[in-house]
């Protein structure tokens, strides 16, 4: 019932990091292949450039089948080495966000040095902004220590959160790897180039990962310009979809669609649902799938989005833990 209710609303899935067995947290080649092997069979999978063209003619989303996109956040080396040959075998496109500075080698993504330098153990109290970890804490929950960080960097701009991340080198007493570790590894535009030719089509996630609904405006649009450009010198001219770094209603500015049109891209995804849908392209819902099956089949059957648009249910998250 529910499929049938939401038939012409296509279902825009989200997923971040791809992993060889089911022992990291996310999702596993195993169970990304059964999802997309589901997918493959029952839908019509497409890009989400391909779902924005329909709704952009007036034509019907949904030709037959109901409509999918697998969308990918960050770029992470692993959708290279474990997602893309799996889509490859089904013939199924995504679209794939990248940060254009974590691709260059520039940098490599905050949040991940944030964990890098949570996970090294300390013997006396840290201190960062309106937090104080007791040694037990930070060495017993690295976790909840990292999830707390999070929430609170989120809610500050980029210069705040380096400045935030310097700090905390030198109380724990360590210094960042100019590179990042394997397990925090980019992709490479050889590669990119490699799955845009395969059907993937790439997208933009700002240079820096920052949220830019805590950004000025003129960082806005730096971070905006400069990673479409990236984007065109590296994989030449083409209509471009974008994905805001974390992807809440606070990470997307008031101006949003004035200012990414102005960039050049053609549409963009949040990291929520609710019951607008896709009513604005410059901020199209998107439902998380986790990483198990009876998740992935409430989602692709409708039923999320039925309580959104009867129930008016969404799902705003926050690293800290409150909705």
């Amino acid at each position: 019932m529910a499929q049938k209710l939401t038939s012409g609303y296509p279902r825009i899935l989200m997923y971040h990091r791809f992993y060889r067995n089911e022992d990291n947290g996310g999702v596993s080649a195993d169970m990304f292949e059964r999802q997309v092997a589901a997918l493959s069979k029952s839908f019509e999978c497409l890009t989400v450039s391909e779902v924005v063209a329909r709704i952009r003619s007036g034509s019907r989303i949904s030709r037959g089948r109901p409509v999918a996109c697998i969308t990918v956040d960050d770029g992470y080396s692993d959708f290279y080495n474990i997602a893309f040959p799996i889509l490859q075998k089904y013939r199924v496109p995504a679209t794939f966000y990248v940060t254009t500075g974590f691709v260059d080698r520039a940098c490599w993504l905050w949040y991940d040095r944030l964990k890098w330098i949570v996970d090294i153990n300390v013997t006396t109290v840290v201190e960062i902004g309106v937090h104080a970890f007791h040694p037990d804490e930070w060495n017993q929950d690295k976790v909840g220590t990292w999830s707390k960080l999070v929430s609170d960097f989120l809610k500050k701009d980029g210069s705040t959160i380096e400045r935030n991340l310097q700090e905390l080198e030198k109380q724990v007493g360590v210094s960042f790897p100019e590179n990042a570790p394997s397990f925090f590894e980019a992709v490479t535009w050889d590669q990119l180039r490699e799955m845009q030719l395969a059907g993937v089509e790439i997208g933009g996630h700002t240079v820096n990962h920052y949220s830019l609904g805590r950004l000025a405006t003129k960082d806005v649009i730096e971070e905006l310009e400069h990673c479409r450009k990236r984007l065109t010198e590296e994989l030449d001219e083409e209509p471009r979809a974008f994905c805001y770094p974390n992807g809440q209603p606070a990470d997307v500015p008031t101006d949003h669609s004035k200012v990414l049109r102005a960039a050049g891209f053609e549409s963009s995804v949040v990291a929520y649902y609710d019951k607008a849908g896709i009513t604005d392209l410059h901020a199209l819902r998107r439902h998380g799938v986790g990483k198990g099956w009876y998740g992935f089949q409430k989602t692709i059957y409708g039923v999320d989005q039925l309580g959104a648009m009867l129930l008016n249910r969404h799902n705003v998250f926050d690293w800290g833990g409150e909705a």
